[in-house]
């Protein structure tokens, strides 16, 4: 079912704004080629709010911030269905503000997710996703350049 959602151009998902943060470069970023991203939290989540009021006029902007990023955290960790998991977070790669907030977060994306959205040169475990090479859609995984693929934050 996730990769019909993909396939079929569905631009709600929570992960069409992962890749727009990625693409951006500014709040989120690769720390390998499999979909392993860390994410400037407190930033995105402002950036989540916006999104969600974008996609749904009637959603209240001046929600609380505390559900506003739980809200966005169940969005990436959602189950879709039995044999497909949302992302795993890195809680031990979480980074806190002096006051205790969470400032960065790693998550995995799901690997046919992150094949549908950025693509793939290994077609044998698509299952039926677009598996090209990223140029071939625009795309590049590109790392954030202060981190080498196996430097872990």
């Amino acid at each position: 079912m996730i990769s019909v959602l993909y396939l079929q151009g569905n631009k709600n998902t929570v992960y069409h704004f992962i890749r727009e943060l990625i693409e951006e470069g500014e709040y989120a970023w690769f720390i390998n080629k499999e979909g392993r991203f860390l994410i400037k939290w407190d930033n995105a989540v402002e950036l989540y709010i916006h999104y969600r009021a974008k996609k749904n006029p009637r959603f209240d902007t001046n929600i609380d911030r505390r559900k506003a990023s739980n809200s966005f955290r169940e969005a990436l960790l959602h189950r879709y269905s039995d044999d497909a998991d949302g992302a795993k977070e890195y809680e031990e790669s979480r980074k806190f503000s002096g006051n205790n907030k969470v400032v960065e977060r790693q998550f995995q994306m799901p690997l046919k997710v992150f094949r549908s959205l950025f693509g793939s040169g290994d077609q044998s475990e698509t299952s039926g996703i677009s598996g090209s090479d990223p140029e071939d859609h625009g795309y590049e995984v590109v790392m954030r350049p202060d981190i080498s693929p196996l430097q872990v934050i």
